[in-house]
């Protein structure tokens, strides 16, 4: 109770108790002093470097995203081989021979190097699917401010940015009916950094760190 804890103070419940507002504690005070000499001194160089990180971390961010930009998938489009007539890509017809040409912009003042498509397909068997085909192709550098092979045609938007129109090799679709189903394909497009290539290694290595620059999956039929 209250009377308890005066009594434990030592103060009569009758004995005023006064006090001063008018005066701030010394010690909160003495909180609001500017810092000096060696204490202001070492705030300082804390700042600075706070301030220093802040300005690296933007710096990185930066340079991170502008890579992630540097590659940007468009668009693709299957024609036939024979006539040209522009074909279905989620349907497939036994043999014909598919030419699929993708369509992907490249941004930036760097070489994108040893691009890379890497593909997976599946066929679906019962319940589940199984992997019928692996493939990759190095499609090569490309650099938006100098012009690729004649293969591959280009759509100069600006100083920095290319339309690359790439042409994947012809695909023959097999005529036996073993080959009808539903498959999935997946699909994705790596660069590397350059190594050098060791004695024993031919002149198309494509080695060195890999980075994704875009995957996905896409469904088809074979009919």
């Amino acid at each position: 109770s209250v009377k308890v804890a005066l009594q434990e103070l030592d103060i009569s419940p009758t004995t005023p108790v006064v006090v001063d507002v008018g005066k701030k504690s010394p010690k909160k005070e003495d909180r609001h002093h500017a810092p000096t000499g060696r204490l202001a001194q070492q705030q300082q160089r804390k700042r600075s470097l706070t301030a220093d990180i802040r300005i690296s971390s933007s710096v990185e961010e930066e340079e991170e995203s502008n890579k992630k930009v540097q590659f940007e998938f468009l668009s693709s489009h299957v024609n036939d081989h024979k006539t040209g007539k522009k074909l279905s890509a989620t349907t497939v017809i036994r043999g014909t021979t598919r030419v699929e040409t993708i369509l992907f912009r490249v941004r930036g003042n760097q070489t994108l190097s040893n691009l890379k498509r890497h593909v997976v397909t599946t066929k679906k068997v019962g319940f589940t699917y199984m992997t019928v085909a692996t493939d990759e192709i190095c499609m090569g550098d490309f650099n938006p401010r100098s012009s690729h092979s004649s293969s591959c045609r280009e759509e100069r938007e600006d100083e920095e940015s290319i339309i690359f129109h790439y042409n994947l090799p012809d695909m023959k679709v097999p005529t036996t009916l073993f080959c009808k189903g539903r498959y999935e394909i997946n699909i994705k497009y790596t660069t590397t950094t350059s190594v050098a290539a060791s004695g024993d290694q031919d002149d198309d290595y494509c080695g060195g760190n890999e980075t994704t620059l875009k995957e996905e999956t896409v469904k088809f039929v074979i009919v």
